[in-house]
């Protein structure tokens, strides 16, 4: 799935890819992602079979943003100060600060990951959250030099696994490849519907009873959304008596995890009958 400085592909050898296949640079020039890189494969080698490869979902983006910095902002630091980092080794760093020039992106634009991660929930038919292997970000400079900021996010964990033969492997990367299209289409026609879908479905790790049930409403509010005027009256008799409920909570209402999922299983197979036609 590709769109301008985006791309999300599914990889079976991580380091081919990084060294050979990517058109990004950061991981030729970033240690740390470099370094976080090689934690997951050495993981991975640990629980490693003969009979059995792991796949990895790689999705990277690049955002334009030239902002010269002021003097001050940016210092030559030694490379070990960084994940991955040599000693001996230089690096750039910078410090944001509220009273100078800084670059301006959109951190909270995630509209090409969440549908990237639909795809794969709906395709999968997974209820659970999608968690990353290894997750990294920076700037590099004109020279292609990476510049480190003490700002920068990353974080490592482990996801479940399933296996598949060959011919199973090749028919999910088709349904994939054919969803993708598909949710790219529909999204050139309405993308606030399918970024409000996309956004809905990739349910990340949800810390309080308030936050779930809203993301409940919104899953339930985008799939009614996507739905034909037969199919939103049957998708509201099967959900509409927990829906009222959380819908108009009391003070100490807690969510039926069973009924989220619930909701999440009925609304990935409306999708997959709109956009797959199965």
């Amino acid at each position: 799935m590709e769109r301008p400085g985006a791309k999300a592909t599914v990889v079976s050898d991580l380091l081919d890819y990084f060294e050979n296949c990517t058109p990004f640079p950061h991981f030729r020039i970033c240690c740390s992602l470099r370094s976080k890189i090689d934690g997951v494969l050495a993981q991975r080698a640990k629980d490693a079979r003969i009979d059995h490869f792991p796949l990895f979902l790689v999705i990277e983006q690049e955002t334009q943003c030239r902002t010269p910095l002021e003097d001050g902002q940016s210092y030559i630091v030694d490379q070990s100060l960084v994940t991955g980092g040599l000693e001996g080794e230089h690096i750039i760093m910078a410090w944001k600060a509220d009273d100078a020039p800084w670059p301006e992106i959109d951190e909270n634009d995630s509209g090409f990951i969440n549908t990237a991660l639909a795809a794969v929930k709906i395709v999968q038919n997974e209820t659970d959250v999608i968690r990353e292997e290894a997750d990294s970000s920076c700037f590099y400079d004109e020279d292609y030099r990476v510049v480190y900021t003490i700002t920068m996010e990353s974080n490592i964990s482990l996801s479940k696994s399933s296996a598949r033969t060959a011919s199973q492997l090749q028919d999910l990367l088709d349904t994939l490849c054919k969803l993708t299209k598909a949710l790219e289409q529909e999204r050139s026609e309405d993308p606030e519907r399918i970024d409000t879908l996309v956004d809905a479905l990739r349910l990340e790790k949800i810390e309080t009873e308030h936050y779930r049930c809203a993301w409940y409403l919104s899953l339930f509010e985008a799939t009614k959304a996507m739905l034909s005027a037969q199919a939103q009256q049957q998708f509201n008799q099967r959900h509409r008596a927990y829906r009222k409920t959380i819908g108009h909570p009391k003070p100490h209402t807690k969510i039926d995890i069973n009924e989220f999922r619930r909701l999440q299983r009925d609304a990935m197979d409306q999708l997959r009958t709109i956009f797959l036609q199965t």
